[in-house]
């Protein structure tokens, strides 16, 4: 039974992928293997395991073959146990080395409870390396009461923070976006206690390109050099990229040619950046003759570099030429990823070119190249768009044969796509689908299935609807959308102090109302006959700042004409003055007007 159990373990050990980690110099390598082989096994007596491997073997565990397996450790779950392990061995004995190393295991498992629980039990003289471990875990998870905590506990045992300590909180600020703090605490760093490394100013460059402050990463970048420091690789390529989507791409391009003249050599991701840059300024050309180039300097062009050319190609109308670079793509053993199918599909479709985006996407199916949510989503957008909800049945029917299971988004398009084709009971049917999926509705879901109840006059359910998202105000809140729509469909029916109790509690609930709101309730008085409280409600309207359309105007000249044909004209002059262009069915209503004015007049 001992020879069946070990035997997996022994093939783990052969065809074992090693995790990039630092080696150790003391560290036996084969000993190293044997317990990751065993932790990493899911069995439960993995206990057990390891002391029927440690007593078939003669080698001592050492502190280097300790840390060797906690640094190639990629199932984490076991790293405690193996610690506590660790102790018991004849002549082992743990250090802050090992406890770091324990501590870096649990933060990269991202098990940070019980790596900050180990830290303030177990290691009672920590150094900047354990607060490092520990502040790059808790930043990464954006928790900074915990990050702060840290650092405060760092100055009260007068540890000084170092480079690495810096690169952390930068590299979470800068990843959350904000800069103006990041580059505040970048300055804050004093030269006498710790001058910035290449690392930090790294960090501070590419995070304030992504946040499209490329001036400032300039700056950044221009100091870094006069410090004296010689930017790498990740430094060149974040300025270059950042300055690319800018459309700078003449700087990001003598950035890459300083890079050739002077080194580091630029890698495939600089020069991607710069074809991107090129294709966005619409200078296709310049575009493939830079892929030329990293050709010439062998460096392999990736499926985003061909990408950019063929979305560029796709965006001039050059389609044919699109299609030329996609067919070079499958030849270079290249071929399209799902990304990239996608971006193609998208960018045929918002030329008009509807016909050649479906060729891609069953290109794309052919070639085995799975379409993901992101695909299907954009297909069936632009099938509801044409009103062909027969053609996005089907996409979401082939979404189901490929275990894609569609999301809140693609049901609502659908189901908005069913209420502007008027086949209403249909939309209602896919939102109950929607709730037996376990899916639970959005504002924009809710708003759909309103708009049907109210087209389909069942006023209770939509009112029924509008209180469920009442109860659901802690996730999402009933939008002004909502209200007007359900105003409106009340005052259809006829259900006018209905109507005017929802405004109220509109109003309460700080939900402004806006010009569709009020034109609806007055649509509503019209149809009752209450002309003069429709033009009291026009006075309100007014005097919240909100400003009257064409429908209102043209709603209250076409009651007023039935009564009073002269208040009619000179509200359609006020309307006129305003900048409001009457329809044909406000003159004729005014014309109408007039004549049975004369009529009476006559008599």
């Amino acid at each position: 039974m001992r020879k069946q159990r070990f035997l997996p373990v022994v093939w783990r050990i052969q065809r074992r992928y090693r995790v990039s980690a630092p080696t150790f110099e003391h560290e036996d390598t084969r000993h190293v293997e044997s317990l990751l082989a065993i932790l990493e096994d899911k069995a439960s007596d993995v206990q057990a395991l390891l002391e029927r491997s440690h007593a078939a073997v003669s080698t001592k565990l050492s502190r280097d073959t300790f840390g060797g397996v906690l640094g190639r450790l990629r199932c984490t779950c076991n790293a405690l146990g193996f610690y506590h392990w660790a102790a018991t061995r004849p002549g082992f004995s743990h250090t802050l080395f090992t406890r770091n190393s324990l501590l870096l295991a649990l933060v990269r498992g991202g098990h940070l409870s019980d790596a900050l629980g180990f830290f303030q039990s177990s290691i009672s003289e920590p150094n900047v390396s354990s607060f490092n471990i520990l502040l790059r875990g808790f930043a990464a998870r954006d928790d900074f009461e915990v990050v702060n905590a840290l650092l405060r506990e760092m100055k009260s045992r007068g540890i000084t923070s170092n480079g690495a300590t810096h690169g952390v909180i930068l590299s979470a600020l800068c990843a959350r976006r904000d800069l103006d703090k990041a580059v505040s605490y970048f300055n804050s760093v004093s030269p006498n206690k710790c001058e910035p490394t290449l690392f930090t100013y790294t960090v501070l460059v590419d995070g304030l390109c992504k946040a499209h402050k490329v001036e400032r990463a300039c700056d950044v970048f221009e100091e870094m050099i006069r410090k004296g420091y010689k930017p790498d690789i990740i430094a060149y390529s974040s300025l270059i990229d950042g300055l690319s989507k800018a459309g700078r791409v003449d700087e990001a391009r003598k950035l890459v040619d300083l890079m050739v003249a002077r080194g580091p050599p630029p890698t495939a991701v600089a020069y991607t950046s710069i074809v991107a840059g090129l294709c966005k300024c619409g200078r296709i050309q310049e575009a493939v003759k830079t892929i030329q180039e990293m050709r010439r300097r062998r460096l392999r062009p990736r499926v985003d570099t061909y990408s950019f050319i063929v979305t560029g190609y796709i965006g001039m109308g050059k389609v044919e030429k699109a299609f030329a670079v996609m067919e070079e793509m499958a030849d270079r053993d290249c071929a399209p990823d799902t990304i990239s199918y996608t971006m193609f599909i998208e960018a045929l479709y918002s030329i008009g070119r509807r016909e050649e985006a479906e060729k891609v996407f069953e290109t794309m199916v052919e070639k085995g190249c799975k379409p993901d949510m992101h695909t299907y989503g954009i297909i069936i957008d632009n099938f509801c768009k044409e009103g062909s909800m027969a053609a996005a049945t089907h996409v979401l029917r082939l979404m189901d044969k490929a275990a894609v299971k569609p999301n809140r988004y693609i049901y609502t398009m659908i189901m908005d796509g069913f209420v502007k084709s008027s086949r209403l009971e249909e939309a209602l049917e896919l939102y109950q689908r929607i709730l037996k999926d376990g899916i639970l509705p959005s504002t924009v879901t809710y708003n759909t299935v309103i708009n049907a109840l109210c087209k389909l006059k069942k006023m209770d359910e939509a009112l029924e609807l509008l209180r469920e998202m009442q109860r659901r105000k802690e996730e999402l809140e009933p939008s002004i959308v909502t209200y007007s729509m359900i105003i409106h469909g009340l005052g259809k029916v006829g259900m006018e102090e209905r109507a005017f109790d929802l405004l109220a509690e509109m109003i309460d609930n700080g939900v402004i109302p806006d010009c569709f709101t009020y034109t609806s309730l007055i649509q509503t008085l019209a149809g009752a006959g209450k002309v003069s409280r429709a033009m009291e409600l026009l006075e309100e309207m007014l005097k919240a700042g909100i400003f009257p359309d064409d429908h209102t105007y043209g709603t209250l000249v076409q009651i007023l004409c039935r009564s009073d044909v002269d208040a009619a004209w000179d509200l359609l002059q006020e309307m006129m003055r305003n900048g409001h262009t009457p329809n044909e069915f406000t003159f004729k209503a005014v014309e109408k007007g007039f004549r049975l004015q004369l009529d009476r007049l006559s008599l």
